[in-house]
């Protein structure tokens, strides 16, 4: 069989409809030593899953975070210069990814 080109349907934009990147600030980036990750006001550290991922796909920090708060800080002082993600993923399975550069 084959597949026409009037069957495929294309993806051209993609909205984002994530609650968590509206509230989260990451900082510094580029970092140092020690990162900042700030939900805001509106949101509680509560049940969250915080992961950094190498550029080679190795997670080199992983924490689920069960305490309240809205501020987190994390100390990567130990990781190569380079580019990670950072990802966060709460209950209800939202995820909020940013990228960040260890100097």
């Amino acid at each position: 069989w084959k597949v026409l080109r009037e069957d495929i349907e294309l993806l051209v934009s993609v909205k984002e409809t994530n609650s968590l990147s509206e509230s989260i600030n990451v900082y510094p980036n580029p970092v140092q030593n020690k990162i900042s990750i700030d939900l805001g006001k509106n949101r509680d550290w509560e049940d969250l899953q915080l992961s950094i991922t190498s550029m080679e796909g190795k997670t080199v920090f992983q924490k689920r975070i069960k305490e309240k708060g809205n501020l987190l800080e994390a100390d990567l002082s130990n990781l190569k210069a380079g580019l990670y993600i950072l990802r966060i993923a709460d209950a209800e399975r939202n995820i909020y990814s940013e990228k960040i550069i260890k100097n």
